[in-house]
């Protein structure tokens, strides 16, 4: 029997309202997300992997940062889906799907295999509840530290268009500063083109002027 019948597209919060399970069918995106005070999902939400069908989810306690934000595992039903509850214990039977999921969560990581294979032993001395109590911590700082680098990617790359702009903008007006009387089309016209335009904003920056009567 399903414990739960799921919409399409409806999130929902696996901790809350579900606790371990594995879908009998359709398939669940699982995202990263703070947890605003009224429980709801707040901000962008971070990919992190999906459920198949037959897998099981292991519903981690949301983590708490030293500033008060809290995070969790938010699950969304990729399309109409029905969940079993499960009991995880590490029997014979229940060890290979959590060792499953451990190892998504890893590979997400980036986690290599060997390191895998720790965490697996590990829960020998932790338990599976130690496992869900603690592991959302390190999710959360491998989510924060890959969002950390690609601000700066980011971030130098726009400088690195900023530089090619402002060059190519400086060619430009290096080029159209000596030819500009020789080029003007119409001497009457008081609006300056695009070009002869750009070219004043790279003189202006520069502390320079680029007196143009028209445009080219």
């Amino acid at each position: 029997m399903a414990l739960l019948a799921l919409k399409d597209n409806i999130p929902f919060w696996p901790h809350k309202e579900v606790g371990a399970f594995n879908s009998i069918e359709g398939t669940l995106n699982i995202y990263h997300s703070e947890v605003a005070e009224n429980g709801e999902a707040l901000g962008p939400r971070t990919f992190l992997f999906q459920m198949l069908e037959g897998e099981l989810f292991l519903p981690l306690k949301p983590h708490t940062r030293e500033d008060g934000v809290i995070v969790g595992l938010l699950a969304v039903p990729v399309r109409d889906c029905e969940l079993n509850s499960a009991s995880p214990k590490l029997s014979t039977a229940m060890r290979p799907y959590i060792e499953e999921f451990i190892e998504k969560c890893g590979r997400r990581m980036g986690r290599s295999r060997e390191f895998i294979e720790g965490e697996w032993k590990r829960l020998n001395d932790i338990g599976i509840e130690g496992f869900i109590e603690g592991y959302m911590a390190e999710l959360d700082a491998y989510v924060r530290e890959e969002k950390r680098r690609a601000e700066a990617a980011n971030r130098r790359r726009y400088a690195g268009e900023g530089v090619y702009l402002h060059n190519a903008l400086t060619s430009l007006q290096n080029a159209v500063g000596g030819k500009a009387e020789k080029a003007v089309i119409d001497e009457g016209s008081a609006n300056a083109g695009p070009v002869i335009e750009a070219c004043m904003v790279v003189a202006k920056d520069d502390a320079q002027r680029l007196d143009v009567k028209t445009h080219v």
